[in-house]
C-alpha cells in the first residue's frame, strides 16, 4: 500500500472482468486442468478444503470460517495459527 493511502486500485483487463476467480477443475482428454469458465461450487471447495485439512495433519476439520478469520485477522494484524489451534485444539477436546 502507498504511504499515506489507505485504498489501493486494481485495474484489470477487459476480457477477465466476467472470469470467475475460483473455477471448477474438469477432467479432459490431457488430464486434468480448470474451467475456463465454470464457477467452483461450493460443495467442490468444501470438499477439497477438508481434504487439505486432512493431509495437512490436522484432527479437526479445517473450514471455511477458518480461512475467514484468518482473513479477517491478517486485515486487523493479529495471529492466525493461535485461533486456529485453539478452535481444533476445542473439536478434539485437548
Amino acid at each position: 500500500m502507498p504511504p499515506g493511502k489507505q485504498t489501493l486500485t486494481l485495474k484489470w483487463k477487459g476480457e477477465v472482468l466476467d472470469l470467475p476467480v475460483l473455477r471448477e477443475p474438469m477432467r479432459g482428454s490431457e488430464g486434468f486442468g480448470t474451467s475456463p469458465t465454470k464457477p467452483l461450487r461450493a460443495n467442490t471447495f468444501a470438499r477439497n478444503l477438508k481434504r487439505t485439512g486432512r493431509k495437512a495433519g490436522l484432527q479437526g476439520n479445517l473450514g471455511q470460517k477458518y480461512l475467514r478469520r484468518g482473513l479477517l485477522n491478517v486485515v486487523n494484524s493479529t495471529p492466525f495459527l493461535p485461533y486456529l489451534n485453539w478452535k481444533l485444539c476445542l473439536a478434539k477436546k485437548c
